[in-house]
């Protein structure tokens, strides 16, 4: 018996099993707010479609009553992409004399705001620090994004994931022009990539001309996937609530 049941163990160890993933139906809620003024039916369509971008073949999204339902395998994935606002700003950081003042001095120049960026910047832009002075008027934002595609890249420090995206033509002129300004600066001047009001990265502007082609650095494929499908399904025009989460029944 004992080599019999050794013999069903080992048998059972070698058979491969199919992974079954549980399907829930995630169940989120229109925040529309008491300070809302545009069209509730619009909105709800708008939101609709963001969602249905950003959840792609990894489920399917339907309009159930006042409430958007997403059915997914992916449930741990999604669920930190669908409810993500989508806001970004690309923001023109300070010259080195106007960081210089409000380093010295503290007080924030009209129309500049302070952004706290991950990391102190090192070289010749060492005197930002942490508390850096970027313009308010973004130079391009989320309606400016044509296409997002995630790839990787090569660096200096060998091959990176990161978030490319075409911008329209009016994005490309306005960060163009954004460009050839940033770019004669010296030091160089620097981009603050702003996602969801948390700067991203602060890439140095080396040409004055990007012809709609930029791009932003990603921690991994995973994060330049969930990034790129932010990026392209654009900024949810009413912030969403998950207010449930149920097993689908077979």
């Amino acid at each position: 018996m004992a080599s019999l049941l050794l013999a069903i163990r080992l048998l059972l160890g070698t058979m491969p099993f199919a992974s079954v993933t549980q399907e829930v139906e995630l169940v989120y809620r229109l925040d529309f707010g008491d300070d809302f003024k545009g069209d509730r039916r619009e909105a709800a369509s708008k939101a609709l479609e963001i969602v249905r971008k950003r959840v792609e073949t990894e489920g399917t999204v339907r309009f159930d009553g006042e409430k958007i339902v997403v059915r997914t395998p992916r449930a741990h994935e999604l669920k930190p992409r669908v409810v993500r606002p989508g806001v970004l700003r690309l923001l023109a950081v300070a010259d080195g004399r106007t960081q210089a003042a409000f380093n010295e001095n503290g007080t924030v120049p009209d129309g500049y705001e302070v952004l706290r960026i991950p990391e102190a910047l090192q070289g010749e832009h060492a005197m930002y620090g942490e508390r850096v002075l970027a313009r308010k008027e973004p130079i391009v934002q989320a309606v400016h994004v044509k296409q997002v595609d995630p790839r990787q890249e090569l660096t200096t420090k060998g091959t990176v994931w990161a978030v490319g995206f075409e911008l329209t033509p009016d994005g490309a002129r306005r960060f163009d022009a954004a460009a050839e300004v940033l770019c004669e600066q010296r030091p160089r001047g620097l981009i603050a990539i702003v996602l969801d009001g948390e700067v991203h990265s602060v890439p140095l502007v080396l040409s004055a001309s990007f012809q709609g082609k930029v791009g932003m650095p990603a921690k991994s494929e995973a994060d330049a996937r969930a990034l790129a499908g932010v990026l392209g399904s654009g900024a949810l025009p009413v912030p969403l609530e998950l207010v449930e989460e149920r097993p689908v029944r077979r």
